[in-house]
Parts: structure tokens; C-alpha cells; sequence
């Protein structure tokens, strides 16, 4: 990525300093510094370029450059790469109190909510923040174990903590793990609202904006679009010099495609309370907060951010309302309380209940067409194209579409009696219905894409509170388990030879239990025939 001098006026003179700086961006590139043994896995060009960038537009504040290096070690490090170390005393360092930085941590257990359900370690060492011992992490801070608080319908709360597992309960975390719930009246003025799974009670409506597949966005006043770039977005954030409500901004980065592929999101950050948490896709259970890797749940702050795990995503809540929900693969909502009406800028749109002016630029000005519209609140983060290529992105034939828009596909989120009818009074089923169209075009029918898609709209609907029918069939997105005849557990269906074939040969354990290609073949009988070329 080129930087310009409009973008950072003191480019040449930042650059010069951090290439010879002992604490700085030149820590990532040096010859023979802590990351020479990465350099050959793991270009640092780029991850130079972007903390030079940073430190130019913010040469006040460390922590910026401590987030780049620290994305470039993690890199490293998940790459199987042995790193030298790196923080100091004096740079780089931010662990709480009754904790220690470790380089090479394997210490994922060492959370009060695994004292409830066992968290699975990743392979690999990474950086971060160990409790003392006799300590444990409970959301942000390191508490003596007996002051671990409480595992409540799949979500943790600190001890003494009050929340709303309904509208018509009030619980607290109480001592040894217990909850202690009491019914509370049902009055008018406060308003419950299940968001993402977790019910939130105030006095104020809330909006909610999607991001999903491939292209696909819906605003927070409803208005369905489709921006075809692949680049890292300002998907909503407070208007510039709106001191009026608290400040936020959710950004989004798209993975460039290839040929046949759909673009998914990369990593979703979010910036409040002075805190950047960066969550990335695949990766479960952990967020960036700055440039320290937390193990999940983690409370911030006092409780102002929380970020759980929430099914195979993952759910950022503050306490003025916001609520983030990533699938860590290609979905996106971002909820926002009644009283930012108004004060929100970006791809969302500006939330105030019209749909006509949801393509503002940044200026405030309309935007002339969908793609400028994009290419306005790109960040310059991540060097891309506006637009989708021929070749990357075919365009697909009205037969094709006919296909793809039958019940058998996508067509089965718009059947009016159909297994999701009973959530299209409370979300609108069209954008995903026409996303899961695109990117099956795209794809050319790949059968995990369909089945995302799908899961997709069920995600939303059941965290709506809607209650939606089985719609999984042997011969529908049926995923490998115990009714599935011999079929290994974790080894998801797909209709191809050639893709089933490969993903076998890839896992050297499955390898081994396949004795021969009859017994593919009848894992492909008992699901319609499919699977064996």
C-alpha cells in the first residue's frame, strides 16, 4: 500500500525515525531482531507500512504501534514461528494487576468460566497475560479463585454482577457460582428487547444493521444494498464532532476474493472507551483488546465492553447499548439504542427512519451510486479495488438464477408456509434471500455456501427471540452425526467428489479410516446420491 502525503503529511519523517527506532515499527523488519526467524513465512513489508501509517496520524500514542507489532507476533506465532522477546517494562506492556506477561503462553484455562466448561487450548503458545497463581481471570481482572462469579445460561457474569435473563427477571451473581433470580413487575416504561440472544432492558427501541455473504448490507433503516469490494469499511460509527452521545466506531475487513470465492469478513474491530477489540474470523474464543490477546469472557473497563462467546461467534455488548454480533465467517449486526438516531455515519446509514438518505458521504453530501458510496468510507488500511472483476465475479445467467431462487436452495428462506415463516413478520427474509442467490452464483452452487447462507437468517431470527422449525434434512444441510450412518463426526456433507476428496486427504487421521472409496460412496447414498463423482 502507497501512503500519500494527504493521508500523512509527515510520512518521510516518521518512517525515518521508526527504521531506527530500538522501541518501534523497525522492531517488525530488523535484520537480527526478535522477529528474524518469521521474516521468511511471514513478509513484514506490510505490517511496517501499516504501523508506520498509525504512528504518523497518531505520534503521541505508543499503543499503536504496540498493536501492529503485537498482530505481526501473533501472525508469527500461529504460524509455528519462535519469536525472541520483544515488550519491555517500558514498552509494550499493559497486564492487570495479580498478572504477569508471558511470550509464549499456553495458560487458555486460567479463566473463572472454565471452572464451568473446559476451554480447549490452542496448539500454539501466543502472547499474553497470565494470572498470579491462585488467580483467574474474571472478565478483565485477576481475582482470587474463591471471587470467580457465575456461568448463567451460556453467558458469565462477575460476582455480584445484576443482569435480566428476561424482562420479567432480575438475577444476581452470588457467591460459589449461584444465581439468585427474583420476578420483577411488568411496567410500560421500561422496554425489554432480546438482542443477539441476551435481553436488554431500557426505555429505548433499538436499530440493527447486517452485513452479510458476500456483498450484501442492510442499513439500520432497512435500505438493502450491495457494495462489490472486498476492502476494510467504517461499517457505523458517530458522526465527526458529535459530542452528543457516546462515541463508537465499527469497522469491517473484507478478504479479497478469488476466482469462484466469496469474499467473507476477515476481522471485525470496534473502537470505544478508548479500548480498539479486534475479533478475527475462525478464531473463537479470544479478542484483541489493544495489543493484548484475551481469552473469553472478557469484561472491560468495569464492565462498560463485554465480549462472550455466543454459538460459533461471537457477542460485544457496552453498557449504553451497543451490541455486535460476528459469526467469525461472513455475517455481521451491529445494534445500536434508540437515542443515536441521528448521530450515526457510514455504511449503515444515519439511522433516523428514512431510507432516502442512507447513502451520505462523509461530507454529508448523497452519494451519486453504491460503489462511490463504498469506496467513501473505505479505510486506508488495506490497499483494494472498488469494484469485482469478470473473471472474480461472473455475472450469472437468469437460468441460473431460476435454479438457485427454488425452494431446494435459497428459495427455501421465502416459502410462505415454509420453516422460517414464523420470523418474516420480524425480519425481513429478502436480503438474505437475495444474498444467498449472489453468492450461490458466484460459487456455482457450492453447497457450504448455501447452507451458511441459510444459517445465516436462522442465527438472526432465534436471536430475535423467534422460534424457527427444524429445516435441516438428510438431503438439506445435513451436517455429520450420529443419525448419518458411518460418517465421522466433524466432517461436514458436500455435494462435490473432488471437495470431499480433498478435505479426507487434508485430516491424515480420517485418511487412515477411510479404507476405500466404496465407503465414501455410501455416505454419498444415504444423503441423495450426491458425493461420488
Amino acid at each position: 500500500m502507497e501512503l500519500s502525503k494527504e493521508q500523512c503529511p509527515t510520512l518521510l519523517e516518521a518512517t525515518k525515525q521508526q527504521e531506527v527506532a530500538e522501541k518501534g515499527c523497525g522492531l517488525i523488519s530488523k535484520v537480527d531482531g526478535p522477529f528474524s526467524a518469521c521474516h521468511v513465512l511471514v513478509d513484514p513489508f506490510k505490517y511496517v507500512q501499516n504501523c508506520v501509517h498509525d504512528f504518523c496520524l497518531f505520534p503521541d500514542q505508543q499503543a499503536v504501534v504496540c498493536q501492529q507489532i503485537s498482530h505481526y507476533a501473533a501472525t508469527c506465532q500461529a504460524a509455528g514461528v519462535t519469536i525472541g522477546n520483544w515488550r519491555t517494562d517500558d514498552f509494550c506492556i499493559s497486564c492487570p494487576a495479580n498478572s504477569h506477561y508471558e511470550l509464549c503462553s499456553q495458560s487458555c484455562s486460567q479463566i473463572c468460566s472454565s471452572i464451568y466448561t473446559p476451554v480447549k487450548c490452542p496448539e500454539r503458545c501466543r502472547e499474553d497475560c497470565v494470572c498470579n497463581d491462585g488467580f483467574a481471570f474474571s472478565g478483565d481482572e485477576c481475582v482470587p479463585m474463591a471471587q470467580c462469579g457465575c456461568l448463567y445460561q451460556g453467558f458469565y457474569y462477575k460476582l455480584g454482577e445484576t443482569f435480566h435473563p428476561t424482562k420479567q427477571e432480575k438475577c444476581q451473581c452470588q457467591d460459589n457460582g449461584s444465581v439468585l433470580c427474583e420476578e420483577v413487575p411488568d411496567t410500560d416504561e421500561t422496554e425489554c428487547k432480546v438482542v443477539d440472544g441476551v435481553t436488554q432492558c431500557q426505555s429505548d427501541a433499538l436499530g440493527t444493521c447486517v452485513v452479510t455473504g458476500d456483498r450484501s448490507y442492510v442499513s439500520f433503516d432497512g435500505l438493502a444494498f450491495e457494495i462489490p469490494g472486498a476492502c476494510s469499511y467504517i461499517l457505523t460509527e458517530t458522526c465527526a464532532g458529535d459530542d452528543s452521545v457516546r462515541s463508537f466506531v465499527v469497522k469491517i475487513e473484507k478478504d479479497s476474493r478469488q476466482k469462484r470465492k466469496v469474499s467473507t469478513i476477515q476481522a471485525l474491530s470496534v473502537e470505544v472507551y478508548g479500548l480498539t477489540l479486534t475479533m478475527t474470523r475462525g478464531k473463537t474464543g479470544t479478542v484483541m483488546v489493544d495489543s493484548i490477546l484475551y481469552n473469553l469472557p472478557a469484561i472491560l473497563n468495569g464492565g462498560q465492553v463485554q465480549v462472550h462467546q455466543h454459538g460459533t461467534g461471537v457477542l460485544l455488548q457496552t453498557n449504553f447499548g451497543l451490541v455486535v454480533h460476528y459469526d467469525l465467517l461472513h455475517h455481521v449486526r451491529v445494534t445500536a439504542p434508540q437515542g443515536y438516531k441521528g448521530h450515526l455515519c457510514g455504511l449503515c446509514g444515519n439511522y433516523n427512519g428514512q431510507q432516502e438518505d442512507d447513502h451520505l458521504l462523509p461530507d454529508g453530501h448523497n452519494a451519486p451510486d453504491v460503489t462511490a458510496f463504498g469506496s467513501a468510507w473505505k479505510t486506508p488500511e488495506v490497499a483494494c479495488s472498488d469494484d469485482c472483476s469478470k473473471d472474480d465475479c461472473p455475472e450469472c445467467t437468469k437460468e441460473k438464477e431460476e435454479v438457485f431462487q427454488k425452494p431446494n436452495y435459497c428459495g427455501i428462506l421465502v416459502v410462505p408456509e415454509g420453516p422460517f415463516s414464523s420470523c418474516y413478520n420480524t425480519i425481513n427474509p429478502a436480503p438474505y434471500f437475495h444474498a444467498c442467490v449472489r453468492d450461490l452464483c458466484l460459487t456455482e452452487g457450492n453447497t457450504n455456501v448455501l447452507c451458511q447462507s441459510v444459517q445465516s437468517y436462522v442465527a438472526t431470527c432465534q436471536d430475535a427471540g423467534v422460534t424457527i422449525e427444524a429445516w435441516r434434512k438428510p438431503s438439506f444441510c445435513r451436517k455429520w452425526g450420529s443419525e448419518v450412518g458411518n460418517a465421522p463426526r466433524g466432517l461436514e456433507f458436500t455435494p462435490r467428489w473432488d471437495e470431499l476428496k480433498d478435505k479426507i486427504w487434508r485430516d491424515s487421521v480420517l485418511a487412515k479410516r477411510l479404507e476405500s472409496r466404496s465407503t465414501i460412496k455410501a455416505w454419498g447414498d444415504a444423503n441423495g446420491g450426491a458425493g461420488v463423482g
